[in-house]
């Protein structure tokens, strides 16, 4: 089959699709093809365009002269406008299929943001009807994960679906032992300079530990968007802290930095949509063998259950003081420590990687295939 993935929300870079859904289909023999509305990069098999500055008509014209051109069989979307777009094309070619891949949340805050409080309103009004209009146009759906699929599974129940989490090909990331951590403690936190996804949290955590614990130097990596320039070392900062930051890498040397550090934070806080939504790195870190504090949500206990055996559940992210004991928990307890590393590894291998559920895609997908 020929097989187009519409992204308006994601990069063709994505690692779900390019380092893992794109690699099974085309080892099966499909042609694959990524139309992205996000950049202006266009190679042999990728297909975008930069469309900040369009109005949605162009934008929809663009997609649909695109997919004309491509001519797939099955079209896989990221987004509600995604599939509508798809679906306009479907108009004039009837015989393709449209899934629709939900990984995130409509409407979310993101969609909110930069918005007047009417703006805000209205937004929140029709954002859940533009997501029914497109699981009506949809053939078919893959979950990224359990709560993203409650409202589609009670709303279309006979249509086909799948759910498809966010494991990682083991190939990627590879185990390293780990280290001895009561000297020297690299701890390693991954996203957004916000309160919102537990950045404050995790600096208000690693100040407690290292005042407490002054015979061990921390050292915090990272990784965001747009680190700042030169940061200035506060004041109030302990002596055995240091802090790194530094640019997202590419997805392969984001792999290999992750076996560079001991434990990983996920802080983020509690909110109706946080709590809902899986951290993708968790699983990343679980494969690196290394154990991750990451905040008590929902999502996380439904789609790790075995998380208490390689890492630790915080109920309560803002309380600077409990995240710094259960950081100090491996410090102190180095068999602890060694114990849940093998244990994250272990449950990585038999339970929560690509090569187990890869199959289910495939068989999803080639339900679509003319016979």
């Amino acid at each position: 089959m020929k097989i187009a993935f519409v992204q308006t929300a994601h990069l063709p870079s994505d690692e779900r699709i390019a380092r893992h859904q794109i690699p099974a289909l085309e080892a099966r023999g499909h042609e694959t093809f990524i139309l992205s509305t996000r950049t202006d990069l266009s190679e042999k098999h990728i297909k975008s365009f930069n469309d900040s500055a369009m109005s949605r008509q162009k934008r929809t014209e663009q997609t649909c002269a695109i997919l004309a051109e491509i001519r797939p069989d099955l079209i896989i979307c990221d987004t509600p406008m995604a599939v509508l777009m798809a679906a306009k094309y479907r108009r004039k070619e009837r015989c393709c299929k449209i899934i629709y891949d939900i990984t995130e949340w409509y409407p979310s805050k993101k969609n909110l943001r930069n918005h007047s409080l009417f703006c805000q309103f209205l937004r929140l009004l029709l954002l859940p009807w533009l997501n029914l209009f497109a699981g009506i146009s949809a053939n078919g759906f893959i979950f990224g994960e359990y709560y993203k699929m409650l409202p589609f599974e009670f709303f279309f129940p006979k249509k086909k679906s799948i759910s498809l989490s966010y494991y990682p090909d083991l190939k990627y990331v590879k185990s390293t032992p780990p280290s001895e951590i009561s000297k020297k403690c690299r701890v390693l936190y991954c996203g957004p300079l916000t309160e919102e996804k537990g950045f404050y949290n995790v600096i208000r955590a690693m100040h407690h530990a290292a005042a407490w614990h002054s015979s061990t130097h921390f050292v915090l990596t990272i990784l965001t968007a747009t680190p700042p320039q030169n940061p200035k070392r506060p004041d109030s900062q302990p002596e055995n802290l240091d802090l790194h930051y530094s640019s997202y890498l590419p997805f392969e040397e984001f792999c290999e930095e992750i076996s560079k550090h001991d434990i990983c934070l996920d802080l983020r806080e509690i909110d109706i949509e946080n709590t809902h939504c899986l951290p993708i790195k968790l699983f990343y870190y679980m494969a690196a063998a290394r154990p991750t504090l990451v905040t008590a949500l929902k999502a996380v206990s439904q789609g790790v259950p075995e998380l208490e055996t390689c890492g630790v559940a915080i109920e309560r992210p803002t309380r600077a003081p409990e995240v710094a004991a259960a950081l100090l928990e491996y410090v102190k307890n180095p068999n602890l420590y060694h114990e849940h590393c093998a244990k994250a590894r272990a449950l990585s291998e038999q339970k929560y990687n690509w090569s187990l559920i890869v199959d289910d895609f495939i068989q999803m997908v080639e339900s679509y295939e003319k016979r």
